[in-house]
């Protein structure tokens, strides 16, 4: 846990502070790995677990936030 999120919690936040709420302005896989500083076989997990959840979409290796997603993450700061 980081700043009181833990790792779910701070992937939507990354994803929401650069914008990525559309295919066109989704982040690869691989840059989400970097900046979250996680080995191949979390990220991947954690993707799944909050594609699940209906918080985001995987597309041709890129991740962005879904409407609940957006939500979720602005849900922070109320």
């Amino acid at each position: 846990m980081v700043n009181g999120l833990d790792i779910k919690e701070r992937m939507i936040q990354l994803l929401a502070n650069l914008n990525a709420v559309s295919f066109d302005k989704a982040l690869d896989v691989e840059t989400l790995k970097e900046n979250l500083k996680l080995e191949n076989g979390m990220i991947k997990r954690i993707i799944m677990e909050l594609s699940n959840k209906g918080y985001l979409i995987e597309e041709k290796n890129k991740v962005y936030l879904t409407t609940t997603g957006i939500i979720r993450a602005f849900s922070y700061y109320s």
